[in-house]
């Protein structure tokens, strides 16, 4: 008897902390957004569908993170032979997009540069690039750093209300509503107080009762025309279609968040153009971390991609990615999920764990390779169970990777060159 389960995952899963034991069975993972950051994230998704490639993070870090050490340990937020890892995932992956399977009407995404208000976030830009410039790299203080990032970003947040305001005013004298995000509370606090009972909102601190009636009121209420939403809290769960233009107050580090977000009025029931514009104060914070979004955006496409990319267009991206490097280091990290999901994967893997390592291998094709050490003996690459690659060679056995299965990759990727 086999036993299958099938797994809606978040974001979140992606961190080591919420699949512990969900390798240990045969498993189908849903998910909305394959890449939410950086090919790390793929890792433990892999690692809960038994992909012989997530055996190791460390050897899974150094082919496709780019990782390197330095001072401090392993920095694994690169990317590197992102060819080879969009081959591993058509291994296991069965991907349709949105427009496959829905007939939607299109959705347009812009800049819109902004005058941010006074001098206040030009000066806190100023003086976290002194800060940064003066402090001893050797010597690294997290808290501070934070605590300094933070200020900028609150005060960038400030110097945008007033520009975010009128765009607001100008989407409902078209008749529209709109859906605004921000990444601070007391910036969604403010647009209410000004905006009254046309408006509702989801911070996070709402339960489950009164976020769902903000979400009814939205839908359905004529008078209501605007839902002011936390990034997080309001990004993911909900749908918004009554909405048809979707504003960005603040930049999130994280492309998925935006995706995400953008999808609560992008989706089935939606019947209108969705305009969405991200607000870009130039020559603060905003412009870095617009560049840095758009290089995540790019990666995410490429290693998603249904076509193998042409590798010029690889090798700029890495470049790009590589350039930025610095910036991926100050990204917060803190993605911890508790409670039921949790607490659920961990019972489904307790109660399965059995049925993992020795089902039955079926032989769709193979490759053999010689032995280096021992010429009468070889290895044999085959497709695996859930079809992908595995090799009989020991180092295969350890680390989910091995030169046999790399060089199947390789000939696919130049066969695959040859046919376009």
């Amino acid at each position: 008897m086999s036993m299958m389960s099938i797994v809606d995952t978040n974001q979140a899963c992606h961190t080591g902390r919420i699949m512990p034991t969900a390798h240990h069975f045969v498993q189908t993972a849903l998910k909305g957004r394959l890449l939410p950051n950086r090919p790390r994230d793929l890792f433990n998704l892999l690692r809960s569908v038994g992909h012989p490639a997530a055996r190791s993070f460390l050897s899974f870090a150094k082919r496709y993170c780019g990782a390197y050490r330095n001072d401090y340990g392993w920095v694994t937020d690169g990317a590197s032979n992102l060819h080879e890892l969009n081959l591993l995932l058509k291994e296991v992956m069965l991907r349709r997009k949105k427009d496959e399977v829905l007939s939607l009407p299109p959705k347009i995404r812009t800049w819109v540069p902004v005058e941010p208000a006074g001098d206040t976030a030009l000066d806190a830009y100023a003086e976290f690039l002194s800060w940064l410039a003066a402090s001893d790299p050797s010597r690294p203080n997290d808290r501070e750093f934070l605590g300094r990032l933070t200020k900028m970003r609150v005060a960038l947040h400030r110097a945008k209300h007033a520009a975010c305001a009128e765009r607001i005013r100008d989407v409902l004298q078209s008749g529209q509503k709109v859906v605004v995000f921000t990444c601070y509370s007391d910036g969604l606090l403010r647009h209410q107080k000004a905006l009254g009972a046309t408006a509702v909102r989801i911070t996070g601190a709402e339960n489950g009762e009164q976020r769902m009636a903000a979400v009814d009121a939205f839908q359905n209420d004529p008078a209501v025309r605007v839902m002011l939403c936390n990034l997080i809290a309001g990004g993911v769960g909900i749908t918004l279609t009554a909405g048809t233009h979707v504003i960005f107050q603040d930049l999130d580090w994280v492309p998925a968040n935006h995706l995400q977000a953008e999808d609560r009025c992008y989706r089935l029931g939606q019947e209108n153009q969705v305009t969405v514009e991200y607000l870009l104060a130039d020559g603060t914070l905003d412009g870095y971390i617009a560049e840095l979004l758009e290089a995540k955006m790019q990666l995410i496409q490429v290693i998603e991609s249904d076509e193998v990319r042409d590798m010029s267009v690889l090798t700029e991206l890495q470049q790009k990615l590589h350039s930025l490097a610095p910036a991926l280091l100050q990204e917060i990290k803190a993605m911890n999920t508790k409670g039921v999901t949790a607490a659920r994967i961990q019972e489904i893997g307790e109660l399965v764990s059995a049925l993992a390592s020795d089902s039955p291998v079926c032989e769709a094709g193979f490759w053999e390779f010689p032995s280096s050490s021992n010429p009468e003996k070889t290895y044999r690459v085959i497709f695996g169970r859930a079809g992908h690659l595995e090799c009989t060679c020991t180092g295969f056995r350890y680390r989910g990777e091995c030169s046999h299965v790399r060089e199947v990759r390789k000939n696919a990727i130049s066969s695959s060159g040859e046919n376009r």
